[in-house]
């Protein structure tokens, strides 16, 4: 008999709870694998949702960050003990929105890395590369051009990493010092948010790309953006998000603005891909708290990632 441990969402505020469940036989179906998670790690929507920003259903099991290993296979080309991330959301792959690119499907095998930095690959990592895979078609810009990254947080650790990648040169305004600090060693300029007025000329920027959540970041977004600029966001998907913008703004700079949430399976395999690609030119290991939680301390691991001293802490669940 195997028993499965969940750590339960009962609302903001309410501690969480640890049930376990008994599972006496596991079917694994012809073409299906079954994975054992290895690491967890906390996203900045867990947090939003366990603050009270973000409202869902309750009980409910938060986290969507993970890497897993293969225990059952009946899948010829995946072998017991590899390591995988997977998609967050399933897809049909056969309706309207699906044949339009905007199906959310995937596994994707990765070797040779170490495992801990994997954990958000399938979240944050996926959802950077959808949000910046095809900015080349979307500005007026001669590519590659510069832009600013709004957060210092991991979507903008890893944006910074694959736009200077591919040849931008990259600003990234924040406020968290030591967060800052971490910018240079992934291809980015760092820039005190604060003072992003003083030291970014108006119409200088081609492409400006918002991860970090806040809707007061948006003035600054319009003044240095150049007439047909682009402007990317990617971080407030929470409702204290209404914008001080007018049609004018965006119509007399002839701007382009895209949102981006989630991602697609071939941006998913694009970040598995660029993790893999990269591990050795940038240090991923410096955006983990060193120490590993296990569920039955997950109420220490929230308050570690609440403190925003590390981009992610990973939680053992077992």
């Amino acid at each position: 008999m195997d028993e499965v441990h969940l750590a339960v969402f009962h609302g903001s505020g309410i501690p969480m709870t640890i049930r376990k469940i008994c599972i006496t036989e596991i079917k694994v179906a012809p073409n299906e694998i079954l994975g054992k998670m290895l690491y967890s790690s906390r996203c900045g929507s867990d947090l939003h949702t366990i603050d009270g920003r973000r409202i869902e259903p309750t009980p409910s099991v938060l986290g969507h960050e993970g890497v897993a290993e293969v225990v059952i296979s009946n899948r010829t080309e995946v072998e017991i003990g590899a390591k995988f991330t997977f998609s967050v959301i399933d897809s049909c792959s056969n309706c309207e929105l699906c044949s339009r690119g905007l199906n959310q499907k995937c596994i994707s095998l990765f070797k040779h890395i170490n495992t801990k930095i994997v954990a958000p690959v399938n979240c944050a990592l996926a959802t950077v590369i959808n949000a910046l895979s095809d900015i080349e078609t979307l500005t007026a810009a001669s590519n590659p051009g510069t832009v600013l990254v709004q957060g210092d947080g991991l979507l903008g650790i890893y944006s910074c990493a694959w736009l200077s990648s591919h040849g931008y040169k990259v600003f990234c305004s924040g406020l968290i010092s030591k967060r800052l600090e971490l910018i240079s060693q992934f291809g980015g300029s760092p820039l005190h948010a604060e003072d992003s007025s003083k030291l970014i000329e108006a119409n200088s920027i081609d492409i400006v790309v918002e991860v970090c959540g806040a809707k007061s970041t948006v003035p600054e977004a319009m003044r240095v953006l150049k007439p047909g600029g682009l402007y990317i966001l990617v971080g407030m998907i929470h409702p204290d998000s209404h914008l001080n913008l007018t049609a004018e703004m965006i119509m007399r700079k002839c701007l382009t603005i895209r949102g981006v949430h989630n991602y697609s399976g071939r941006h998913l395999q694009t970040a598995v891909e660029f993790l893999c690609s990269t591990s050795d030119k940038f240090a991923y290991e410096k955006l983990y708290d060193p120490y590993i939680y296990t569920l039955n301390n997950i109420s220490k691991a929230i308050e570690a990632a609440q403190s925003l001293e590390y981009h992610r802490v990973l939680v053992k669940p077992f």
